[in-house]
């Protein structure tokens, strides 16, 4: 319940991550406050060798914006809790439609699971890295590799996502996700849309 009202508003943290929210200009704070739901150590071969905590990280952006996110880069590290002072949001670009998918069928599943907030993450290093490979036997990188080639099927719903990254040159980048609201003009038309079907079919 509390992860699906998280949901209505903010998305995504874990170990290694890049970031999203609205683009800005110059450096900002970034506090790791803690895990959402724990993590899972995960042994990666690919793009670069290294163990990684993979999970869901709380986040508070320029010490007002409590949110959370996910890791998108495996080549440098952050410690948590810890606080840095050279963060930057900019727009994230990349395979925004999976990342769309992964979150829309996904992230709401993940709740106060350690093993699935995990494979999320494992998910996104996964989308977001061609050569990505685990050799950890750990469950939560087989369903990892499972939901990203499931975000990888164009048949799954994309969503209304915006996707931002926090970016440092020294430390772990991170993703951010939020969704979009739908805007009440469109709720409003849908509901005249629904309406006239009704009265077609009554007449």
């Amino acid at each position: 319940m509390l992860k699906a009202l998280r949901t209505l508003t903010f998305t995504l943290a874990t170990a290694s991550c890049l970031a999203a929210l609205s683009t800005s200009a110059g450096a900002a704070t970034l506090q790791f406050l803690g895990w959402e739901a724990g993590y899972k150590t995960v042994t990666i071969s690919s793009p670069v060798s290294v163990t990684a905590n993979a999970g869901e990280f709380k986040i508070l952006w320029d010490n007002s914006l409590s949110t959370s996110a996910f890791c998108i880069e495996l080549s440098q590290t952050i410690t948590v809790p810890g606080t840095y002072n050279d963060y930057t949001k900019v727009a994230m670009t990349g395979p925004l439609a999976e990342l769309g998918r992964l979150y829309e069928a996904h992230y709401a599943s993940i709740g106060s699971d350690a093993l699935k907030g995990a494979a999320f993450q494992v998910a996104i290093w996964d989308l977001l890295n061609p050569t990505f490979a685990a050799s950890s036997t750990s469950s939560a990188v087989a369903l990892g590799r499972q939901w990203a080639n499931d975000a990888r099927n164009g048949s799954l719903p994309v969503g209304n996502w915006q996707f931002f990254a926090l970016t440092s040159r020294s430390h772990q980048d991170q993703l951010i996700a939020s969704r979009v609201p739908v805007p009440a003009t469109a709720l409003l038309l849908g509901a005249g849309l629904f309406g006239i079907a009704g009265l077609r079919r009554r007449s």
